[in-house]
């Protein structure tokens, strides 16, 4: 559309996919409001360093700096204790699963 210097309007952006979700005007604000509280019911320190790492990924010029970005995070992530109570949790589940 840049380069085109083509304006198009909302159920063509959606259609071609530049949106994920189309609402009337007036329920704009409501959606907005609705779609704010589930990105911070969701939000915690998983996703600010996955968002984080995916940034400095992108950032990194060589295949090498983007793999030492990951290698780093990855050992973050798994080494907490958030990680470790949540894998706990999982794996409960599964052998409770198995058992039935």
């Amino acid at each position: 559309m840049t380069v085109l210097a083509r304006e198009i309007d909302a159920d063509e952006a959606f259609r071609i996919g530049l949106a994920n979700l189309v609402v009337p005007r007036a329920e704009w604000r409501v959606t907005v409001d609705e779609m704010m509280a589930q990105l911070v019911a969701g939000f915690n320190k998983s996703v600010a360093d996955g968002k984080r790492t995916l940034y400095a990924q992108a950032a990194a010029r060589s295949l090498d700096e983007k793999y030492e970005i990951a290698t780093e995070a990855m050992v973050d992530m798994f080494s907490s204790a958030s990680f470790q109570a949540g894998m706990k949790k999982f794996l409960s589940k599964k052998k409770e699963k198995g058992r039935k």
